[in-house]
């Protein structure tokens, strides 16, 4: 059983990254590339899911930085999304009864297999409502409700 998982999957690899941990993938060759790696962080008093790029070496260094300056800039990240909300009908109708506070970021991954883009899923703490975010070169330039 293990033996074909692995000839199917490739081997279970674990990475410790300084700032955000450990990150898991399955990895098939010593050379592989575009291998999706899997981390948790404890991140304001809930789990994140972080989904990075990488080889079989780990998550690409700017998949890291750049997951590092999304979650230092979530407040202002915050606000962009808001905007958006505000400038569009639908989604206005829809959040008008809820507050960005509300929402803790869930999960980061990269959008469209593009370093510079991805996608935030935002749960909310208060019920089953969520927001998803497209940022673009560090702009929202999408948001789903």
């Amino acid at each position: 059983m293990f033996g074909i998982k692995k000839l199917l999957f490739g081997e279970e690899i674990k990475i410790k990254t300084d700032s955000f941990g450990v990150f898991k993938a399955r990895v098939k060759t010593v050379n592989q590339k575009n291998i999706i790696w899997t981390g948790k962080i404890a991140f304001k008093q809930h789990e994140l899911i972080l989904l990075l790029l990488g080889d079989s070496k780990g998550p690409y260094k700017h998949q890291l930085k750049t997951t590092n300056q999304i979650i230092e800039e979530l407040d202002a990240i915050k606000s962009q999304i808001v905007a958006l909300i505000n400038m569009n009908v639908d989604l206005k109708d829809t959040f008008q009864n809820q507050h960005i506070s509300h929402f803790r970021l869930a999960c980061i991954n990269p959008w469209l297999k593009n370093e510079t883009s991805y996608e935030l899923s935002f749960d909310s703490t208060k019920n089953d409502e969520y927001i998803g975010a497209i940022l673009k070169n560090g702009i929202i330039s999408e948001v789903t409700m």
